[in-house]
């Protein structure tokens, strides 16, 4: 299945974009990318990777709340976006 994208500048001017690829009704793939920083660097793959396992669809009404929960489990810090940002484009994409 192809990938599907969605970006935006979120404020502070910040880009980010999001790559998803869906099977059914659910994303099997999600790479976060743009010009914001993760700390520590590593954090982002886990991210992508648990995101992935929780088999989202972009329509979950709590959503926003999934993925910053994500965030916290590997103790990432998110700068220049977050996990509003995440989601509105998780959900841009929707499967």
């Amino acid at each position: 299945m192809p990938a599907r994208r969605a970006q935006r500048k979120v404020p502070w001017g910040k880009l980010v974009r999001v790559d998803a690829v869906c099977e059914g009704r659910r994303f099997t793939s999600i790479q976060i990318t743009g010009d914001f920083f993760v700390h520590p660097e590593e954090a982002l793959a886990n991210i992508e990777r648990d995101l992935e396992e929780k088999a989202l669809s972009g329509n979950e009404p709590d959503l926003e709340r999934l993925i910053g929960a994500v965030i916290a489990v590997n103790d990432a810090l998110l700068i220049g976006f977050g996990a509003k940002d995440i989601a509105d484009l998780l959900r841009e994409i929707k499967c």
